[in-house]
């Protein structure tokens, strides 16, 4: 299973205005400020690919409330009297309460 995320980030922490004076002649003056204006996008793209593997073999019920489960018999190619066989066994025990 693999997951790829893209995440692209740019954060302002510090900004001033735009200001500027204009002096006139007569020695007035006018302050004109312009607010600063920021637009912010957000993008998040997510891909995610998983898979289901089947394992087949064998079950048996020794007890009512005990099952014994002998995995991946049919997942090897190799030969019964082989090693490779036996090694790619699984088993699972599982308890029912009723």
């Amino acid at each position: 299973m693999s997951s790829l995320a893209i995440k692209d980030t740019k954060e302002r922490n510090e900004s001033e205005p735009f200001t500027w004076i204009k002096e006139y002649s007569d020695g007035t003056q006018e302050l004109y400020m312009d607010d600063d204006i920021y637009e912010s996008t957000s993008e998040i793209n997510k891909t995610t690919i998983s898979s289901t593997v089947f394992t087949y073999g064998f079950g048996f019920n020794p007890m009512n409330n005990l099952q014994i489960d002998l995995l991946g018999v049919f997942n090897s190619d190799a030969s019964i009297l082989d090693t490779d066989f036996y090694k790619s066994l699984q088993i699972s025990f599982s308890l029912k309460f009723d």
